[in-house]
């Protein structure tokens, strides 16, 4: 294994390329990360990919404004549409095509933003999807001055950046884990008054926007994977979609979902890790787009 790129592009995304040159041949794929994480903090999943065999190469990066790219802590000029541009461009700078993407909690929302927007499939898009923690229902629901001052601040300062309120406690149910988020110098806080509402927009129309992607692209696969004491973005979300997937025909077989018992918001940084990346492995094995 070898890392074949590090750099920061033009566009001022810090980028980083790993591929196994035993693998040849074997499935090419990207990492989406979350708000206030970088690409740098699934380097321990980076070796479990790759040892697998069926996998050649991993794409990451860190969104503006997060870990290693430019851009202020937080901030965004659209709102998750910023993230979903992030993403095209990684994808375009890659040479080859993609085979899958790993999103997991905002990355989740960036990746069905990215689909939703393209009324034509692009070239070298992946077509299997790994999502996991899709914030939809969030934990921590605004308090009833919140609620007050917070639609004024979208119109008059929609953005000024403020702290997001999570807790290491809620990452990880391991002591280890948390103070390992806590120490990541490229870890913040910060989320915009902007990007707040465009992520609780999204959760008003994410079961009609999986639909379409889904009935405009049918050749592409998902996989939603949740932990069960995930107090970020509670399983429900998840469990909303299966159950509006579930109800057409066209929909219903195209996704696959999973809770994991006594995990947190990052499954793979919890008790249920090993099944997490076997589950991860097999299903996208065993969805190879064929050649």
């Amino acid at each position: 294994m070898s890392i074949t790129v590090n750099q920061v592009t033009k566009d001022g995304i810090y980028l980083e390329q790993w591929e196994h040159l035993g693998n040849t041949g074997g499935l090419r794929g990207a990492i989406v990360h979350g708000k206030g994480e970088h690409s740098g903090r699934y380097h321990g999943a980076i070796p479990v990919l790759l040892e697998h065999g069926g996998i050649q190469s991993i794409l990451a990066w860190d969104h503006l404004g997060h870990g290693q790219s430019d851009g202020k802590r937080g901030f965004v000029s659209e709102g998750l549409e910023d993230f979903a541009r992030d993403t095209k461009r990684s994808f375009e700078w890659n040479s080859k095509p993609l085979d899958f993407v790993w999103a997991h909690s905002m990355g989740t929302l960036v990746m069905l933003t990215l689909l939703y927007q393209e009324k034509t499939w692009p070239k070298n898009f992946p077509t299997l999807f790994f999502l996991s923690g899709l914030p939809i229902v969030l934990g921590k629901k605004p308090n009833s001055i919140q609620r007050l001052i917070l639609p004024i601040a979208k119109r008059l300062a929609a953005g000024l950046v403020l702290g997001n309120g999570l807790n290491a406690t809620q990452i990880s149910t391991q002591v280890e884990e948390q103070k390992r988020y806590i120490s990541d110098p490229y870890v913040h806080d910060r989320i915009s008054i902007r990007l707040y509402f465009s992520m609780l927009e999204m959760g008003r129309h994410y079961e009609k926007m999986m639909s379409t992607i889904l009935n405009r692209f049918p050749h592409i696969q998902f996989f939603f994977a949740h932990g069960e004491k995930d107090t970020i973005a509670l399983p429900e979300g998840t469990l909303n979609l299966k159950r509006y997937l579930s109800q057409d025909p066209a929909t219903r077989n195209r996704a696959q979902f999973k809770i994991y018992p006594n995990s947190a918001h990052e499954i793979h940084h919890d008790k249920n890790r090993d099944a997490f990346f076997e589950d991860m492995l097999t299903w996208l094995v065993g969805h190879r787009p064929s050649s």
